[in-house]
């Protein structure tokens, strides 16, 4: 199911989402179910992974001619089945170069565009619990039951020819196996969550080639529930970290660990996926049959502090306007949830 959401402007009620505008398109999978699903980075096709067949299928999203139609969703075409193992992860490259799946039992696989096998790595984890490709399209990552985060660069050549995929850098420092972990926009930083009861933010801006390793920024405890994996999060802005344990969402600060804000039973059932959108603005989370947004008022609130000590050590005036911008934005949105005008 595709949705066309509306935003309004903000206003002192506080209801930005109307339910009225939310417009969807629903696409069937014939004889199955989706497990998984990837936009393609032009956002002309839909990836999924059918729970039967364990295989891709491909969706073409089709454009209304009217202006403000809703697009339609037809089956395109299918890959051939390569795993037994159900495929826990299927992401794709924004270079839109290769397409990556990987399965619980280790089995990491790079395919072009047409489903064609460029090349598989086993990951060596006992048991691989996640799986993505960074946002630039360069690097793989993958955890799973070893206490590190394992990267791997998809090479290819100057005029677009595969090469081959090589072991680049290790994110370690846990102690336990890592259930999730998450990129910055740019790929320059990278959060993990474990079950040692940690998460971690490392530097990852780095020329491994010569030798440099990640190295971390900040570490803090999360308030883990049960013994449901945990989601992990980076807000595109950087400053803060959010983690759904079971059906609970914690938020922490990047810079100094604190926790921000805990909100229980966002779901009825365990949180099955989480992000934040690519203004840092909403958090969203999904679980039992619903998709929720929040507003990332601890963010809201994190950015205030950060934009003022900046502004205080800006000495040029461009730099300086910018930040009292942004500034003045950031506090309006303060005020507006705590009540002020």
């Amino acid at each position: 199911m595709l949705w066309k959401l509306n935003f309004g402007r903000l206003d002192s009620s506080v209801v930005e989402l109307n339910m009225k505008d939310i417009r969807t398109v629903r696409a069937h999978v014939q004889y199955d179910s989706a497990t998984l699903i990837r936009w393609s980075p032009d956002s002309k096709a839909l990836l999924t992974v059918r729970a039967l067949g364990n295989n891709i299928e491909i969706y073409k999203v089709m454009k209304k001619p009217e202006a403000g139609g809703l697009p339609s969703v037809q089956p395109s075409h299918a890959f051939d089945k390569t795993r037994e193992a159900d495929l826990l992860a299927i992401d794709v490259a924004s270079t839109g170069r290769f397409i990556m799946t990987c399965t619980p039992k280790n089995e990491l696989d790079i395919l072009d565009l047409k489903g064609n096998l460029l090349a598989s790595v086993i990951t060596n984890q006992m048991e691989t619990y996640s799986a993505k490709i960074s946002p630039d399209g360069r690097f793989v990552a993958t955890s799973g039951f070893t206490p590190e985060v394992r990267v791997w660069e998809v090479v290819f050549s100057r005029t677009g020819e595969f090469e081959k995929v090589s072991r680049t850098f290790e994110l370690g420092g846990h102690t336990s196996g890592i259930y999730s972990f998450d990129y910055s926009p740019d790929s320059g930083r990278m959060v993990s969550v474990s079950k040692d009861g940690s998460w971690r933010l490392y530097n990852t801006n780095i020329d491994y080639r010569q030798g440099q390793l990640a190295t971390l920024l900040v570490s803090g405890k999360w308030k883990g529930e049960g013994n449901e994996p945990a989601r992990i999060a980076l807000a595109p802005d950087g400053r803060v970290v959010a983690i759904g344990s079971n059906s609970s969402l914690y938020i922490y600060s990047t810079v100094n660990a604190e926790l921000l804000a805990h909100i229980p039973d966002v779901h009825s059932a365990p949180i099955t996926r989480l992000r934040f959108d690519s203004t840092s603005r909403f958090i969203l989370t999904t679980g039992d049959k619903y998709v929720r947004i929040f507003h990332n008022v601890p963010g809201f609130k994190i950015a205030v502090a950060d934009l003022e000590s900046k502004l205080k050590k800006t000495t040029g005036q461009a730099m300086k306007e910018r930040c009292q911008i942004q500034l003045k934005e950031a506090v309006a949105l303060v005020n507006l949830f705590n009540g002020k005008n």
